[in-house]
């Protein structure tokens, strides 16, 4: 069973320790790819000239190993995460998520009240054990995914 721990540093930041190194492939600002046992999300409250540069303090910020995974958001973190688990047929699988679809969800948008396309980000673990190709698939579903429910909310 996968089963994750969860930190919130603060209001900007949360930590999720998978428990172990575990392959890692995703759209993250750094380490989208190769193994971690970290994972970062962190919320951005203004202009950022250099995401890697600021994705990388901010993970050494933490005590994360270089090249721990970062996703990035201007989206509230206690607000818009959430946490989401399953098991069948013997495989284990652990979402976490952060979606900014409303307000100010992208930096310098205006909060209007009004429901808009933001940033989703998605972290899901798995106990499958997978091949480069199968994460690659895994990954394409989760984008389309995401894309899908960006224009369904608006």
């Amino acid at each position: 069973m996968v089963s994750s721990t969860v930190r919130f540093l603060g209001d900007d930041v949360i930590i999720i320790d998978m428990g172990r190194r575990m392959r890692v492939l995703g759209t993250t600002v750094v380490g989208g790819r190769g193994s971690a046992r970290y994972v970062i999300m962190g919320r951005v409250r203004g202009y950022v000239e250099d995401f890697t540069l600021y994705a990388t303090a901010l993970a050494s910020s933490t005590g994360a190993p270089p090249g721990t995974p970062v996703f990035l958001t201007a989206a509230d973190l206690r607000r818009s995460y959430v946490r989401s688990s399953c098991e069948l047929d013997g495989i284990s699988v652990e979402v976490h998520a952060t979606f900014g679809l409303s307000g100010m969800a992208c930096l310098g948008e205006e909060d209007r009240g009004r429901v808009g396309a933001g940033t989703v980000n998605v972290l899901v673990i798995t106990s499958a054990r997978m091949s480069w190709m199968g994460m690659l698939d895994a990954l394409r579903s989760i984008s389309e995914a995401k894309g899908a429910l960006s224009v369904l909310s608006g």
